[in-house]
């Protein structure tokens, strides 16, 4: 299958917005773990489209890893303010 430029260009620009509407979600709700959780699977499926260095693949998983960490922790804290 063949991906011409207008597609990879669409596509392109369908990541960033939704990244800057995700990066919207945090900014207004900083405690809201959900906009992490999409962050992460927007840069999962991204990757694949992508060509990456090994350190660059590398980055993205440790990249991944923080954002899931953060993610449990804002959720953790949310579930004891809920108790």
């Amino acid at each position: 299958m063949h991906c011409g430029w207008q597609w990879h260009s669409a596509q392109k620009r369908n990541i960033s917005e939704a990244r800057a509407h995700i990066q919207e979600a945090m900014h207004l709700l900083p405690g809201w773990g959900e906009p992490y959780v999409q962050l992460m699977n927007l840069y999962l499926e991204g990757s694949d489209a992508c060509v990456m260095t090994e350190f660059e693949r590398k980055a993205m998983f440790w990249l991944l890893i923080d954002l899931c960490h953060y993610t449990e922790v804002i959720r953790s804290e949310l579930c004891r303010c809920r108790r």
